[in-house]
């Protein structure tokens, strides 16, 4: 496989899609394609538009140490890989903070129709009870 370095460090948007597509129209597609640094869902989304297959980022480690989870509605997602655009502007609001006192007693899903382990099996409360009580198990649960 082909690992690629070098982006995340301030290039605009459009720059790096350009230089990634120009990066991996070079390369065999039965080799897969790793980049490094690019882990935002929105950089992720672009990155896999342009053919990337794997992304090294501690953006998902990071966020579950503070006690974030991604809340970005499912078919949000589907839609924009179909259409190609992908909507930075969501910012925080793709994300809650569990550690929250507002998650103590809220028994719903992190995000409704999300098939994963945790939104199966566990409610924004149970993991807001594992942050504040410093359980590595929230952790787990949230990066799975």
């Amino acid at each position: 496989g082909f690992w690629i370095g070098g982006f995340g460090l301030g290039e605009s948007v459009e720059e790096r899609c350009s230089l990634l597509n120009a990066v991996t129209d070079c390369l065999p597609l039965e080799k897969p394609r790793i980049v490094s640094r690019l882990g935002l869902p929105e950089e992720v989304l672009e990155g896999v538009a342009s053919g990337i297959d794997l992304f090294d980022s501690t953006y998902i480690y990071q966020l579950t140490m503070g006690g974030f989870a991604l809340i970005f509605p499912i078919d949000m997602v589907e839609r924009e890989m179909q259409n190609g655009v992908f909507d930075s502007s969501a910012g925080d609001s793709a994300k809650i903070n569990l550690r929250a006192t507002t998650y103590r007693k809220d028994m719903s899903r992190i995000v409704d129709g999300c098939t994963c382990f945790t939104c199966q099996n566990h409610t924004r409360a149970y993991l807001n009870h594992l942050i504040n009580v410093h359980e590595m198990l929230a952790q787990i649960l949230l990066e799975m």
